[in-house]
């Protein structure tokens, strides 16, 4: 005996527009906030990373400027600069940091112009020694470190002293805490000026984020991201370092809309489950670039970078 079920409608038809409720048009779901352009700057060279280590790792100033120019080509909008001894350690000689940057970048501006943006660490023993490296314009960006070992005032003492030279201060958060004390000393004081813009490198040093495993980077990433927003929802966000993360970890943060800084400065690993060694700074940015363009996103141009930061172009 067949069971009559007068109410029930009839099968609903295999062609759209379909009647029920919850609906299959895909044209209904919102775009997401994601923006087009990606800033993808080329971290050359920087402090802790030695040819032990990496032995593709650039220390003249010749070798800098070459890896920098081939970062420019495969599609670098930005340059992140330090400078080393002959031997690989960090120079903290005033004059002769200045005279191997300008080996580097008077170069680099003689063939590209302004169509880069020079970031460059202004790490010297003194602020003495720190302003006279900023005001030699050579720097267009800087970051500001707010980790455990930067006294308030030097801090907001350096901050200061950027914006009055016309460079951007990245405020440089390594951890936790450093986001803490980054909102009491640079923006609760309103030293620092919009947008706020914050470079994320977690798993740089001794008491940074640690990213052991996926996990851990996605929820550490997200979990500084949110708090950040908090703090100023138009901050503009760069994420960075991460030792063996630094691969995946740029490709989240692209998925998420922010911007990323790869290089040698910030891993020896091409991979995070893998221990090939990066041999190229012009081979991650080039790769960069090509999961940036796989996802949606366009690479920064220089001008675009300035426009973001309020910088004035050229």
């Amino acid at each position: 005996m067949t069971t009559q079920y007068p109410e029930m409608p009839k099968r609903l038809s295999a062609e759209p527009p379909w009647d029920f409720e919850f609906g299959l048009d895909l044209t209904k779901q919102p775009k997401w906030n994601i923006p087009e352009i990606v800033v993808i700057e080329a971290a050359i060279v920087g402090h802790p990373i030695k040819r032990t280590t990496n032995p593709h790792h650039p220390y003249t100033p010749d070798e800098i400027r070459k890896e920098a120019m081939e970062c420019i080509d495969a599609g670098a909008a930005t340059i992140h600069l330090h400078v080393r001894t002959a031997e690989g350690n960090v120079e903290t000689d005033r004059d002769e940091y200045i005279k191997k940057l300008h080996l580097i970048i008077d170069p680099i501006r003689e063939k590209y112009g302004y169509n880069v943006v020079i970031d460059g660490c202004d790490l010297l023993p003194t602020l003495e020694d720190e302003v006279a490296l900023i005001e030699t314009g050579l720097f267009e960006l800087s970051p500001v470190n707010a980790f455990f070992r930067s006294p308030s005032k030097l801090l907001q003492a350096e901050t200061r002293m950027m914006q009055e030279n016309g460079v951007k201060p990245q405020i440089a958060i390594y951890a936790d805490g450093d986001l803490d004390r980054a909102k009491k000393w640079l923006i609760d004081t309103n030293i620092v000026e919009k947008p706020l813009y914050w470079i994320y490198l977690p798993s740089y040093t001794t008491g940074g984020t640690p990213m052991p495993n996926e996990f851990a980077m996605i929820e550490s990433l997200m979990w500084q991201v949110r708090r950040m927003r908090e703090i100023d929802p138009a901050s503009i966000i760069m994420v960075c370092s991460a030792g063996r993360a630094s691969s995946y970890l740029s490709t989240m943060a692209m998925l998420m809309g922010l911007h990323v800084r790869v290089g040698m400065e910030d891993t020896i690993y091409r991979w995070p489950h893998k221990d090939d060694i990066i041999d190229s700074n012009a081979k991650v940015i080039a790769e960069t670039v090509t999961i940036a363009k796989a996802i949606g996103r366009r690479p920064a141009t220089a001008n675009e970078h300035r426009a973001l930061l309020g910088l004035s172009t050229r």
